[in-house]
Protein backbone atom coordinates (compact mmCIF):
# COMPACT_ATOMS: atom_id res chain seq x y z
CA UNK A 1 0.00 0.00 0.00
CA UNK A 2 2.92 2.61 0.96
CA UNK A 3 4.73 1.70 -2.50
CA UNK A 4 1.60 2.44 -4.13
CA UNK A 5 1.09 6.02 -2.22
CA UNK A 6 1.87 8.59 -4.21
CA UNK A 7 5.29 10.99 -3.72
CA UNK A 8 4.05 13.95 -3.05
CA UNK A 9 1.57 12.67 -0.26
CA UNK A 10 2.84 12.93 2.80
CA UNK A 11 2.53 9.57 5.00
CA UNK A 12 3.81 8.04 7.89
CA UNK A 13 7.40 7.32 9.45
CA UNK A 14 7.35 3.55 8.57
CA UNK A 15 5.43 4.13 5.44
CA UNK A 16 7.98 6.30 4.05
CA UNK A 17 10.81 4.09 5.15
CA UNK A 18 8.66 0.89 3.14
CA UNK A 19 8.26 3.90 0.27
CA UNK A 20 11.84 4.61 0.07
CA UNK A 21 12.72 0.64 0.26
CA UNK A 22 10.01 0.26 -2.54
CA UNK A 23 11.94 2.40 -4.54
CA UNK A 24 14.83 1.30 -4.40
CA UNK A 25 13.79 -2.16 -5.01
CA UNK A 26 12.23 -0.95 -7.82
CA UNK A 27 15.07 0.41 -8.88
CA UNK A 28 17.78 -2.30 -8.11
CA UNK A 29 15.80 -5.07 -9.97
CA UNK A 30 16.28 -4.02 -13.61
CA UNK A 31 19.91 -3.18 -12.88
CA UNK A 32 20.27 -6.70 -10.93
CA UNK A 33 18.77 -8.71 -14.57
CA UNK A 34 21.06 -7.01 -16.98
CA UNK A 35 24.34 -8.89 -16.08
CA UNK A 36 22.38 -11.78 -15.32
CA UNK A 37 21.46 -11.67 -19.17
CA UNK A 38 25.08 -11.20 -20.55
CA UNK A 39 26.51 -13.81 -18.72
CA UNK A 40 23.90 -15.85 -19.82
CA UNK A 41 24.82 -15.61 -23.73
CA UNK A 42 28.63 -15.89 -22.98
CA UNK A 43 28.38 -19.92 -21.74
CA UNK A 44 30.83 -22.42 -22.77
CA UNK A 45 28.52 -23.81 -25.76
CA UNK A 46 28.58 -20.14 -27.44
CA UNK A 47 32.46 -19.86 -26.50
CA UNK A 48 32.85 -23.84 -28.24
CA UNK A 49 30.82 -22.46 -31.40
CA UNK A 50 33.12 -19.53 -31.72
CA UNK A 51 36.30 -21.15 -31.42
CA UNK A 52 35.50 -24.04 -34.10
CA UNK A 53 34.30 -21.39 -36.38
CA UNK A 54 37.21 -19.83 -35.96
CA UNK A 55 38.87 -22.93 -36.48
CA UNK A 56 37.09 -23.58 -39.83
CA UNK A 57 37.50 -20.36 -41.32
CA UNK A 58 41.60 -21.22 -40.68
CA UNK A 59 41.70 -24.50 -41.92
CA UNK A 60 39.87 -23.07 -44.80
CA UNK A 61 42.34 -20.68 -45.34
CA UNK A 62 44.91 -23.10 -45.32
CA UNK A 63 43.23 -25.49 -47.77
CA UNK A 64 42.36 -22.42 -50.35
CA UNK A 65 46.16 -21.40 -50.13
CA UNK A 66 47.08 -25.05 -50.65
CA UNK A 67 45.17 -25.34 -53.75
CA UNK A 68 46.63 -22.47 -55.21
CA UNK A 69 50.18 -23.37 -54.51
CA UNK A 70 49.52 -26.94 -55.47
CA UNK A 71 47.66 -26.19 -58.89
CA UNK A 72 47.35 -22.56 -59.79
CA UNK A 73 50.72 -21.25 -58.66
CA UNK A 74 52.05 -24.72 -59.16
CA UNK A 75 54.15 -23.93 -62.31
CA UNK A 76 55.21 -20.71 -60.67
CA UNK A 77 57.08 -22.60 -57.43
CA UNK A 78 58.30 -25.56 -59.55
CA UNK A 79 60.52 -22.60 -61.73
CA UNK A 80 62.06 -21.40 -58.33
CA UNK A 81 62.95 -24.66 -56.95
CA UNK A 82 64.78 -25.47 -60.38
CA UNK A 83 65.99 -21.70 -60.95
CA UNK A 84 67.32 -22.55 -57.24
CA UNK A 85 69.16 -26.12 -57.94
CA UNK A 86 69.73 -26.16 -61.90
CA UNK A 87 72.85 -24.24 -62.97
CA UNK A 88 73.18 -24.78 -66.54
CA UNK A 89 76.37 -24.05 -67.76
CA UNK A 90 77.33 -22.51 -71.57
CA UNK A 91 79.33 -24.88 -73.92
CA UNK A 92 80.51 -23.16 -76.57
CA UNK A 93 79.84 -24.75 -79.93
CA UNK A 94 82.90 -25.95 -81.70
CA UNK A 95 83.85 -23.39 -84.32
CA UNK A 96 84.18 -24.36 -87.86
CA UNK A 97 87.99 -24.57 -89.53
CA UNK A 98 89.13 -22.53 -92.29
CA UNK A 99 90.46 -24.01 -95.04
CA UNK A 100 92.54 -22.59 -98.20
CA UNK A 101 92.16 -23.69 -101.82
CA UNK A 102 94.00 -27.01 -101.33
CA UNK A 103 92.32 -27.97 -98.19
CA UNK A 104 95.37 -26.62 -95.97
CA UNK A 105 94.66 -25.53 -92.50
CA UNK A 106 94.18 -21.67 -91.91
CA UNK A 107 91.95 -21.09 -88.61
CA UNK A 108 90.98 -24.02 -86.52
CA UNK A 109 90.00 -24.19 -83.22
CA UNK A 110 91.58 -26.47 -80.29
CA UNK A 111 90.40 -27.65 -76.74
CA UNK A 112 92.10 -25.30 -74.07
CA UNK A 113 91.18 -25.35 -70.49
CA UNK A 114 89.92 -22.53 -68.84
CA UNK A 115 90.15 -21.69 -65.08
CA UNK A 116 87.06 -20.49 -62.93
CA UNK A 117 86.01 -20.18 -59.34
CA UNK A 118 82.65 -20.27 -57.15
CA UNK A 119 83.10 -17.83 -54.93
CA UNK A 120 81.02 -18.93 -52.31
CA UNK A 121 82.53 -22.12 -51.79
CA UNK A 122 86.14 -20.95 -51.42
CA UNK A 123 87.10 -21.68 -47.98
CA UNK A 124 90.10 -19.45 -47.35
CA UNK A 125 90.18 -17.04 -50.36
CA UNK A 126 93.47 -15.13 -49.48
CA UNK A 127 95.11 -18.57 -49.29
CA UNK A 128 93.44 -19.45 -52.37
CA UNK A 129 94.60 -16.16 -53.72
CA UNK A 130 98.39 -16.65 -52.34
CA UNK A 131 98.63 -20.10 -54.25
CA UNK A 132 96.71 -19.08 -57.55
CA UNK A 133 98.52 -16.09 -58.08
CA UNK A 134 102.13 -17.45 -59.24
CA UNK A 135 100.95 -20.24 -61.47
CA UNK A 136 97.56 -18.02 -63.45
CA UNK A 137 100.59 -15.35 -63.32
CA UNK A 138 97.53 -12.78 -62.47
CA UNK A 139 98.22 -10.03 -59.03
CA UNK A 140 97.55 -11.96 -55.81
CA UNK A 141 95.26 -8.52 -54.89
CA UNK A 142 93.30 -8.94 -57.89
CA UNK A 143 92.62 -12.53 -57.24
CA UNK A 144 91.62 -11.80 -53.62
CA UNK A 145 88.87 -9.79 -54.93
CA UNK A 146 87.48 -12.04 -57.76
CA UNK A 147 87.17 -15.24 -54.97
CA UNK A 148 85.50 -12.23 -52.51
CA UNK A 149 82.58 -11.34 -55.06
CA UNK A 150 79.22 -11.96 -53.76
CA UNK A 151 78.82 -14.26 -56.86
CA UNK A 152 78.53 -18.23 -57.39
CA UNK A 153 80.74 -18.13 -60.80
CA UNK A 154 83.68 -16.07 -61.81
CA UNK A 155 86.16 -16.88 -64.38
CA UNK A 156 90.06 -16.17 -63.25
CA UNK A 157 92.12 -16.87 -66.62
CA UNK A 158 90.08 -18.41 -69.74
CA UNK A 159 92.03 -20.66 -72.50
CA UNK A 160 95.47 -21.01 -70.31
CA UNK A 161 98.10 -23.60 -71.53
CA UNK A 162 97.73 -27.58 -70.68
CA UNK A 163 100.78 -27.21 -67.74
CA UNK A 164 98.85 -24.53 -66.12
CA UNK A 165 96.05 -26.41 -65.99
CA UNK A 166 97.17 -29.26 -64.83
CA UNK A 167 99.20 -26.86 -61.90
CA UNK A 168 96.00 -25.74 -60.81
CA UNK A 169 94.40 -28.87 -60.77
CA UNK A 170 97.09 -30.25 -58.60
CA UNK A 171 96.70 -27.15 -55.92
CA UNK A 172 92.93 -29.09 -55.01
CA UNK A 173 91.30 -25.63 -53.96
CA UNK A 174 88.12 -26.21 -53.33
CA UNK A 175 86.03 -23.88 -55.46
CA UNK A 176 88.14 -23.74 -57.99
CA UNK A 177 86.72 -24.99 -61.52
CA UNK A 178 88.45 -26.14 -64.76
CA UNK A 179 85.95 -26.38 -68.00
CA UNK A 180 87.39 -27.03 -71.66
CA UNK A 181 86.79 -24.38 -74.11
CA UNK A 182 87.57 -24.20 -77.79
CA UNK A 183 90.12 -21.93 -78.65
CA UNK A 184 90.99 -20.56 -82.16
CA UNK A 185 94.12 -21.58 -83.60
CA UNK A 186 96.08 -20.24 -86.72
CA UNK A 187 98.70 -23.35 -87.71
CA UNK A 188 100.50 -20.69 -89.95
CA UNK A 189 101.20 -17.73 -87.78
CA UNK A 190 100.29 -14.81 -88.47
CA UNK A 191 100.04 -15.29 -91.95
CA UNK A 192 96.61 -13.46 -93.89
CA UNK A 193 95.76 -12.08 -90.48
CA UNK A 194 93.66 -9.09 -91.83
CA UNK A 195 91.74 -11.40 -94.16
CA UNK A 196 91.58 -14.01 -91.54
CA UNK A 197 90.56 -11.73 -88.74
CA UNK A 198 90.59 -12.52 -84.86
CA UNK A 199 88.00 -14.43 -82.77
CA UNK A 200 87.15 -13.16 -79.32
CA UNK A 201 87.55 -15.54 -75.84
CA UNK A 202 83.55 -15.94 -76.01
CA UNK A 203 84.15 -17.79 -79.68
CA UNK A 204 82.79 -14.91 -81.75
CA UNK A 205 84.54 -13.54 -84.40
CA UNK A 206 85.48 -10.05 -84.28
CA UNK A 207 87.19 -8.91 -87.50
CA UNK A 208 87.88 -10.19 -91.05
CA UNK A 209 86.21 -13.38 -92.78
CA UNK A 210 85.95 -14.81 -88.60
CA UNK A 211 83.44 -11.80 -88.46
CA UNK A 212 81.93 -11.86 -92.06
CA UNK A 213 81.52 -15.72 -91.46
CA UNK A 214 80.17 -15.75 -87.72
CA UNK A 215 76.64 -17.29 -88.32
CA UNK A 216 78.01 -20.20 -90.44
CA UNK A 217 81.53 -20.70 -88.50
CA UNK A 218 80.02 -20.52 -84.91
CA UNK A 219 77.29 -23.25 -84.52
CA UNK A 220 74.89 -23.74 -81.70
CA UNK A 221 76.19 -23.47 -77.92
CA UNK A 222 75.31 -26.22 -75.78
CA UNK A 223 74.46 -26.25 -71.68
CA UNK A 224 75.82 -28.12 -68.62
CA UNK A 225 72.92 -28.77 -66.25
CA UNK A 226 74.17 -29.48 -62.53
CA UNK A 227 71.78 -29.96 -60.11
CA UNK A 228 73.19 -28.07 -56.66
CA UNK A 229 72.48 -27.88 -53.30
CA UNK A 230 71.98 -24.56 -51.37
CA UNK A 231 75.15 -24.95 -50.12
CA UNK A 232 76.88 -25.42 -53.79
CA UNK A 233 77.64 -28.93 -53.63
CA UNK A 234 76.68 -30.61 -56.41
CA UNK A 235 73.65 -33.50 -55.85
CA UNK A 236 74.88 -37.24 -56.41
CA UNK A 237 71.28 -38.08 -57.32
CA UNK A 238 70.26 -35.07 -58.96
CA UNK A 239 70.03 -33.78 -62.16
CA UNK A 240 73.02 -33.86 -64.24
CA UNK A 241 72.94 -33.06 -68.07
CA UNK A 242 74.84 -32.36 -71.08
CA UNK A 243 73.22 -30.63 -74.04
CA UNK A 244 76.29 -31.33 -76.65
CA UNK A 245 77.05 -27.82 -78.65
CA UNK A 246 76.73 -28.14 -82.45
CA UNK A 247 79.96 -27.27 -84.46
CA UNK A 248 80.06 -24.89 -87.10
CA UNK A 249 80.36 -25.78 -90.82
CA UNK A 250 83.77 -25.38 -92.57
CA UNK A 251 84.93 -22.38 -94.34
CA UNK A 252 87.16 -22.91 -97.95
CA UNK A 253 88.85 -19.50 -99.35
CA UNK A 254 89.85 -19.09 -102.70
CA UNK A 255 93.27 -18.45 -101.22
CA UNK A 256 96.08 -20.28 -102.00
CA UNK A 257 98.34 -20.69 -98.73
CA UNK A 258 101.70 -21.21 -100.51
CA UNK A 259 101.19 -18.54 -102.90
CA UNK A 260 99.95 -15.57 -100.03
CA UNK A 261 103.17 -16.59 -98.18
CA UNK A 262 105.16 -15.66 -100.86
CA UNK A 263 103.40 -12.25 -101.35
CA UNK A 264 104.19 -11.17 -98.41
CA UNK A 265 107.63 -12.48 -97.70
CA UNK A 266 108.35 -10.25 -101.96
CA UNK A 267 105.86 -7.10 -100.39
CA UNK A 268 107.74 -6.91 -96.74
CA UNK A 269 111.27 -7.20 -99.18
CA UNK A 270 110.15 -4.10 -100.91
CA UNK A 271 108.42 -2.12 -98.04
CA UNK A 272 112.09 -1.95 -96.48
CA UNK A 273 113.63 -1.29 -99.40
CA UNK A 274 112.05 1.44 -100.31
CA UNK A 275 111.38 2.69 -96.25
CA UNK A 276 107.51 2.82 -96.75
CA UNK A 277 105.32 3.00 -94.33
CA UNK A 278 103.20 0.03 -95.51
CA UNK A 279 101.67 -1.88 -98.43
CA UNK A 280 99.04 -4.09 -100.01
CA UNK A 281 99.11 -6.54 -102.87
CA UNK A 282 95.83 -8.27 -104.64
CA UNK A 283 96.59 -11.32 -106.47
CA UNK A 284 93.37 -12.50 -108.51
CA UNK A 285 92.52 -15.02 -111.36
CA UNK A 286 91.47 -12.11 -114.09
CA UNK A 287 89.09 -15.01 -115.64
CA UNK A 288 86.89 -15.97 -112.33
CA UNK A 289 87.63 -13.29 -109.87
CA UNK A 290 88.62 -15.43 -107.54
CA UNK A 291 91.24 -13.77 -104.90
CA UNK A 292 94.22 -15.90 -104.94
CA UNK A 293 96.52 -13.85 -102.26
CA UNK A 294 95.90 -10.89 -100.29
CA UNK A 295 98.68 -9.19 -98.10
CA UNK A 296 98.31 -6.21 -95.83
CA UNK A 297 102.43 -5.23 -94.21
CA UNK A 298 103.06 -1.54 -92.68
CA UNK A 299 106.22 -0.64 -90.86
CA UNK A 300 106.27 -0.32 -86.68
CA UNK A 301 107.33 3.28 -86.77
CA UNK A 302 109.25 2.47 -83.27
CA UNK A 303 111.32 -0.24 -84.15
CA UNK A 304 111.21 -0.67 -88.44
CA UNK A 305 110.03 -3.87 -88.14
CA UNK A 306 107.68 -4.62 -91.56
CA UNK A 307 104.69 -7.06 -90.05
CA UNK A 308 101.48 -8.11 -91.37
CA UNK A 309 98.50 -5.83 -90.03
CA UNK A 310 95.22 -6.53 -88.56
CA UNK A 311 93.51 -3.65 -90.75
CA UNK A 312 92.63 -5.24 -93.88
CA UNK A 313 93.02 -2.04 -96.34
CA UNK A 314 93.36 -3.79 -99.71
CA UNK A 315 89.39 -3.66 -98.84
CA UNK A 316 88.92 -0.47 -96.26
CA UNK A 317 91.26 1.78 -97.15
CA UNK A 318 90.71 4.77 -100.43
CA UNK A 319 93.54 5.40 -102.69
CA UNK A 320 93.29 7.22 -106.07
CA UNK A 321 93.31 4.98 -108.92
CA UNK A 322 96.32 6.66 -110.92
CA UNK A 323 97.08 6.21 -114.20
CA UNK A 324 94.98 3.22 -114.83
CA UNK A 325 91.92 4.75 -114.59
CA UNK A 326 93.04 7.10 -117.83
CA UNK A 327 91.56 4.63 -120.34
CA UNK A 328 88.31 4.94 -118.72
CA UNK A 329 88.66 8.92 -119.45
CA UNK A 330 90.13 8.25 -122.85
CA UNK A 331 87.16 5.72 -123.60
CA UNK A 332 84.46 8.30 -122.26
Amino acid sequence: TAARRPASEPGTRGGGRGGGSGERQGRRGPRSRGPMRRLRGNTPRTRSFALLASLIVLFLVVVVRLVYVQTIGASQYVAYGVEQRIQPIELAGGRGAIYDRNGTDLAISIPQTTIAADPSIVEDPQDAARELAPVLDIDEITLLRQLTEDVRFVHLKRQVPDEVAEAVEALDIPGILLFGEQARFNPSGDLAAALLGSVGYDNDGLSGVEQAYEDQLSGEPGHLVVERDPEGRTIPAGRHQIDPARPGDDLILTIDRSLQWEVERILSQQISAVGAKGGIVIVSNPETGEILAMANQETDPATGIVHNSTNDRAVTANYEPGSVNKVITLAA
